[in-house]
């Protein structure tokens, strides 16, 4: 169950983006999904745990980036969107 939900969060063109939540559970598992389509590990996307925590580190962040994030936890889910601005 997601006890704090990500914050909308406004980032520059070319910076880094974190998305945060913050789970009831430690160690439970946790997908972070982008206009519906599951995001995985790589150059663009990592994906943080610490205890209850969860994040989502978007790097060079491009316009196309913005939208909406979605992180599911078992059966909950929690929402946020990501605005970029410049350029």
């Amino acid at each position: 169950m997601c006890r704090r939900p990500p914050r909308e969060k406004t980032v520059l063109v070319g910076r880094r983006a974190v998305l945060e939540v913050t789970v009831s559970r430690s160690g439970g598992h946790v997908c972070w999904l982008r206009e519906g389509v599951a995001l995985c590990p790589g150059d663009k996307y990592e994906l943080r745990s610490h205890g209850p925590t969860h994040s989502l580190v978007i790097r060079d962040v491009r316009p196309e980036d913005q939208g909406t994030y979605c992180c599911q936890a078992g059966q909950d889910s929690a929402h946020t969107r990501l605005l970029v601005e410049g350029e």
